[in-house]
């Protein structure tokens, strides 16, 4: 959240897709107020969203497997981390692949969704 606090102070547009409501972020979200009151951060849940992916500016991508917990990073323990697999590209296809995907996943229409009930965005930041 600080990171993401800090890219937001910095002029940077972050749009955060994620699968559900992390307990972590919800119960931390009072302490970032500048991230949450900025205009630059968007967030949005959708259960069905599974990826693990980030663009910068358009221009590269990292692809993975890892989740943003402190084991899939290695900041956890020695002896609780993941082994994950990723990659960076700044190819171009591979890029605007990327964003395609992640903005059909962001401008989904939920109305339909089998687990609305259970998720999206009726708990959002």
């Amino acid at each position: 959240m600080k990171f993401l606090e800090d890219l937001v102070a910095r002029g940077v547009t972050v749009n955060l897709l994620y699968s559900r409501l992390s307990p972590v972020l919800y119960d931390e979200k009072d302490r970032y107020p500048a991230l949450m009151g900025s205009p630059l951060f968007h967030s949005k849940v959708c259960g069905m969203v599974h990826m693990k992916m980030f663009i910068f500016d358009e221009e590269e991508v990292y692809i993975g497997s890892a989740n943003i917990t402190n084991a899939a990073i290695g900041k956890r323990s020695r002896k609780a981390q993941n082994f994950e697999a990723g990659l960076i590209t700044n190819s171009r296809d591979v890029v605007a692949r990327a964003v395609r995907h992640f903005t059909k996943a962001w401008e989904k229409d939920c109305s339909g969704c089998p687990i609305m009930d259970d998720c999206c965005n009726k708990d959002e930041f």
